[in-house]
């Protein structure tokens, strides 16, 4: 399909990032990837630009999820229950939203936990409570298949190829639909995706989201179209996942100057003079996002792990 032919809605999206990016693939079965927030404005505005392209949700047989956040997958059951549409999602992300209000209680009281033994004062850890408790008021759980890599969801006689690029989240998937790759969250334009925030029981996130973005490198060439799953297209991918891999790199360098200069330190410790003031939802990503570069550093040899505190090796 030609990349005109694949039509770009805008969702709002004020409790993560920018607007979502859902994008519809028309044609049988028509296609809807991502679906953005669960919330009232994000399904006019859904409703609204289906109607300026000529569809209705009735139409949508098929979606497809790039990745297991409610930003993304919010409104899929409440499609689903109008058209009927089959939803698919990366295996490894299945589980999630299959009964996601359901199990966000214990994530949220695993999340606090973890957040209370890395250190986090008890007053930035009852403030971000209630960020991390509205997140499971954000999608509904909803019936989907498992997708694997490598497999083909043909759509008018042309393959949607399923790429799996865990990082972002250990299910994340890229789409390769002709000369289009549609990366989700796995890529973004303007700034990198969280790593370890909503995926930290998941070890070893950093070094998958590294070589998921060799392989992309390895896919890019000058005609290919790349959209994103917030943001403006992507023009030069590979120039993009350069910087993004460069940035954590740089990210590990600065890890191990905290930790030279202050010795034993726990991991809010070091998120703290990384990131500076955290509040809000920023305070498990921001966890997240240095425990990743935590594990990725240890599996190198250069820093270690003891009594709640880590220290170079």
């Amino acid at each position: 399909m030609h990349p005109s032919l694949i039509k770009c809605i805008n969702t709002p999206n004020t409790f993560f990032e920018l607007e979502v990016n859902s994008y519809v693939l028309p044609g049988q079965p028509l296609t809807l990837v991502d679906t953005g927030i669960g919330t009232e404005k994000a399904w006019i505005a859904l409703l609204q630009g289906l109607e300026k392209i000529g569809f209705q949700i009735e139409d949508i047989q098929q979606i497809v999820l790039t990745h297991k956040h409610p930003d993304h997958f919010g409104l899929a059951r409440r499609i689903q229950r109008i058209s009927g549409a089959r939803v698919f999602i990366h295996k490894f992300d299945l589980a999630d939203i299959l009964d996601f209000p359901e199990k966000h209680e214990s994530r949220v009281l695993r999340t606090l936990e973890r957040c209370r033994s890395s250190g986090v004062p008890d007053n930035l850890i009852n403030m971000c409570k209630p960020a991390i408790e509205f997140a499971g008021k954000m999608a509904e759980s909803v019936e989907a298949e498992p997708l694997q890599e490598g497999q083909r969801l043909p759509i008018n006689g042309q393959d949607l190829e399923i790429l799996h690029t865990p990082g972002h989240t250990i299910g994340s998937v890229c789409l390769r639909y002709g000369k289009t790759i549609i990366t989700g969250d796995h890529v973004l334009p303007h700034y990198t995706p969280n790593i370890g925030g909503s995926d930290w029981e998941n070890p070893g996130l950093l070094l998958k989201f590294f070589k998921s973005l060799e392989r992309l490198r390895s896919l890019c060439d000058k005609s290919l179209d790349v959209l994103p799953g917030h943001g403006p297209p992507i023009k030069r991918l590979s120039d993009r996942v350069d910087h993004i891999i460069n940035h954590h790199k740089f990210r590990n360098i600065q890890i191990l100057k905290i930790l030279e200069t202050g010795g034993k330190m726990t991991s809010w410790e070091v998120a703290s003079q990384l990131f500076g003031d955290m509040q809000g939802i920023h305070v498990f990503l921001g966890l997240g996002e240095v425990e990743a570069h935590f594990r990725y550093l240890e599996n190198q040899g250069k820093i270690k792990f003891s009594n709640g505190n880590y220290s170079l090796a």
